[in-house]
């Protein structure tokens, strides 16, 4: 149904009257079981016109917070626009974010959280529990200025503490974390190197307006 304090979207076919919408307003009143959008349609027919006017028009009527996965590198216009932070991530390049830099008072476990995810589609698997019990113990050990490149080196030496954490010798845990250290790995020293590997070139912040990030180098 069409919401009247919705964004803008376009024309009713049926009825001809202006056709608005707000998916978390309508997920507020219980009208839907969830928030999410899907945008479907041939190509040229103007999708990603619909979804840069509609987060636009979202912006100058309730202020919410954008963030945008750019696949294609066609949105940096509307940050500009939009005023949000902007960020380009390629191999090699010359922009990088530091997934373990976090400042909030859930540190420890949102580095954990981050380091499961990342490890988990590096991996291409289920996280064993010793490979859990390993990031959860260099999630509050690193130092709070580490990268992900101490998190790697971490598990490919581990030291007493982790080792003492598996119960197992350095040896026997280097070799249990080895599927780790060599999948994590390739976001730091293989193709996919100079993007997560390094200190943040920009700060995105969660309390912000919102951000887009510039995914293209490394779409498909």
């Amino acid at each position: 149904p069409s919401d009247a304090d919705g964004v803008v979207i376009g024309l009713d076919g049926l009825s001809g009257g202006v056709w608005s919408y707000d998916p978390f307003d309508s997920y507020a009143r219980g009208e839907i079981t969830s928030p999410s959008m899907l945008v479907l349609g041939a190509i040229g027919r103007g999708k990603s016109a619909l979804v840069k006017t509609y987060l636009s028009r979202q912006v100058e009527n309730f202020a919410p917070q954008i963030f945008v996965l750019d696949p294609k590198g066609e949105y940096a216009a509307l940050a500009r626009q939009l005023g949000l932070a902007h960020l380009a991530l390629a191999p090699g390049g010359h922009q990088r974010i530091n997934p373990l830099e976090y400042e909030g008072p859930e540190r420890f476990s949102r580095r954990a959280e981050i380091l499961e995810a990342l490890a988990a589609v590096s991996i291409a698997r289920g996280l064993e529990p010793a490979e859990r019990a390993a990031l959860a113990v260099l999630a509050h050990d690193l130092p709070f200025d580490a990268t992900l490149r101490d998190a790697v080196d971490a598990l490919g030496d581990p030291n007493a503490t982790l080792s003492a954490a598996l119960r197992l010798p350095p040896d026997q845990a280097a070799a249990t974390l080895r599927p780790l250290f060599l999948s994590l790995g390739r976001l730091t020293t293989g193709a996919l190197a100079g993007m997560l590997d390094g200190a943040s070139t920009a700060h995105l912040d969660p309390d912000g307006p919102g951000a887009v990030v510039d995914l293209s180098a490394t779409f498909g």
